[in-house]
């Protein structure tokens, strides 16, 4: 054999390694890719509020068709119903969508691990058998051995309903402690505005008690003009005394006051003063 056989020999089986490692790493890439877009079907057990349920999920990223299941054992559920006969599992699924999850309740966990249990209803440990397709083509078979026992002597999940139960409570509580503390205040603010001859209601106790509950209420509180005291004039929205009584003596003079501009002739009172009062107070014409 010369040198020109001999590296041609050397290189058809450099080629042959070559071409076979490329086969290789094109096969490991397409393994890889299945494994990453597949469906993946879980079945599982899980304890919620002293309740088993069977939990069905798709965990890949594409959806599983033709899904079927089969148990191991014969299984009944709080309604002695066989599992394996609910339309789920009888039936099976056509389309079971990436992320969806379906829940079906065993019964309470005494059932399963309680003293008396009826090991032929009700086993702690049973195997489900799944076999799906992908895009209609490859078919897979899984199988998932739950075992109920692995619960014993833990702590259940929480039910989403009575955590939602639970959090209203809490919500009311803090209702009732705020009403509570509100209810002080306001005792507080009508022991100020008490006087011997007894509890004056006006416009101004009102403001005085809202105001006690929060700053922000005065501002949006506003006094019929028509109604308003020389007091309230003064101490509440901070007229001047000598326009305030100007304001009430013109009151009392025609009876009631029809219209802002009606205002403006009283002598002292300022644009400042007259704008506070078109934004403070309103105008009730009672004989419109």
């Amino acid at each position: 054999m010369n040198q020109m056989e001999i590296l041609t020999a050397i290189l058809v089986v450099i080629t042959g390694v070559y071409a076979y490692l490329t086969h290789r790493i094109v096969k490991e890439m397409q393994i890889t890719r299945e494994a990453d877009l597949r469906p993946y079907l879980d079945v599982d057990a899980v304890a919620i509020s002293f309740m088993f349920h069977l939990i069905i999920k798709n965990n890949g990223k594409t959806a599983a068709q033709q899904v079927r299941f089969k148990f191991d054992k014969s299984i009944e559920n709080i309604w002695k119903e066989k599992v394996d006969q609910l339309p789920l599992f009888k039936d099976g699924i056509d389309f079971l969508a990436p992320g969806k999850q379906y829940s079906i309740a065993l019964g309470p966990t005494h059932f399963w691990l309680g003293k008396d249990v009826d090991k032929a209803k009700h086993p702690s440990i049973f195997t489900v058998y799944v076999e799906y397709s992908y895009l209609g083509l490859k078919k897979f078979q899984e199988k998932s051995v739950i075992n109920l026992e692995t619960y014993m002597h833990t702590e259940a999940y929480e039910n989403e309903v009575v955590k939602s139960i639970k959090k209203l409570d809490e919500n009311i509580k803090r209702s009732l402690e705020s009403l509570a503390r509100s209810s002080e205040k306001i005792s507080g603010a009508f022991e100020d505005i008490t006087s011997p001859s007894g509890l004056d209601i006006s416009q101004g106790t009102i403001y005085q008690v809202l105001g006690s509950l929060d700053e922000k209420f005065k501002e949006k509180i506003r006094f019929d003009l028509n109604l308003i005291t020389f007091r309230e004039l003064v101490v509440f929205i901070g007229i001047d005394v000598s326009v305030a009584r100007k304001i009430d003596r013109l009151k009392r003079m025609h009876g009631y006051i029809k219209s802002f501009e009606d205002l403006k002739q009283i002598e002292g009172m300022t644009d400042e003063m007259f704008e506070r009062l078109r934004s403070r107070a309103f105008i009730y014409d009672p004989y419109p």
